[in-house]
């Protein structure tokens, strides 16, 4: 692709092998661009997200299909503290994350503000984490004793 700036149109239809294994991406890509991947690339195994923009329906799509995702990262890079009554924004890449919850090892989470209800939902259901690197500030106790994790090597709270 590098040796052809000047491609306009690519026709992938025939292609029946993987094209990713690993997906580093950010927000500020179009929504489209993810909803085409996620008929094409249903076998990526590593997502990597910098979030600079809050808009995630595609990449919540493209995560939501994926068959074979073990490591998923979300990195924010801007402040994007929402206000109002629905704090939680991202409620629906954490409910795509809970899709692939017998596939994932390896979870790094680092968003901007606390995920108040929906990440002690979602947490307890990835019981094969190897690494699991997040906040906890807004669990309850009760919360953090559902979190059981046989596997894990790694933890960075």
């Amino acid at each position: 692709m590098k040796k052809f700036p000047e491609l306009k149109y690519l026709d992938m239809k025939s292609i029946k092998h993987q094209i990713f294994c690993e997906l580093k991406c950010n927000t500020l890509t179009d929504s489209s661009y993810f909803y085409g991947l996620a008929q094409l690339c249903q076998y990526i195994q590593r997502l990597i997200i910098a979030n600079v923009k809050k808009n995630y329906h595609g990449i919540t799509e493209l995560i939501r299909v994926q068959k074979n995702l073990k490591y998923f990262e979300w990195r924010n890079y801007d402040a994007l503290y929402i206000t109002g009554p629905n704090q939680d924004s991202y409620n629906e890449i954490l409910f795509a994350l809970e899709r692939n919850a017998n596939v994932i090892n390896h979870l790094i989470l680092h968003f901007t503000y606390s995920v108040n209800y929906t990440l002690p939902k979602i947490l307890p259901k990835l019981h094969k984490l190897k690494t699991l690197a997040t906040s906890f500030y807004s669990f309850s106790e009760e919360q953090l004793k559902m979190c059981v994790y046989y596997d894990l090597e790694v933890l960075k709270i």
